[in-house]
């Protein structure tokens, strides 16, 4: 599945408020070319159809959402299998 690329204002809003503040704060961070929203799909996982944010950029681990994309077991967000994440959109705007 391909993300989807959003204006910042409709990325945001997937998130809890309390952290809405540090996602902008590390999207404004230099070398940073956008952020990108990873759902958990391990439906025996108990992260099942959490989202995280991750940034990605040129001294980023991830370059770009392809790369990402690319990641055919998902991103183990917390290190275990249980928490393969897939990127389903992203932004590359400024807050």
């Amino acid at each position: 599945m391909k993300a989807t690329k959003l204006p910042w204002a409709e990325f945001i809003k997937q998130f809890d408020g309390s952290v809405h503040a540090f996602i902008a704060s590390n999207r404004k961070k230099e070398d940073v070319t956008g952020v990108a929203c990873l759902r958990c799909q391990v439906m025996d996982s108990s992260r099942f159809g959490q989202t995280t944010a991750l940034i990605y950029g040129p001294t980023c681990t991830f370059k770009s959402v392809e790369q990402m994309e690319k990641q055919q077991g998902g991103i183990y967000i917390t290190g275990l299998p249980s928490s393969a994440s897939f990127p389903i959109n992203y932004t590359e705007d400024l807050p």
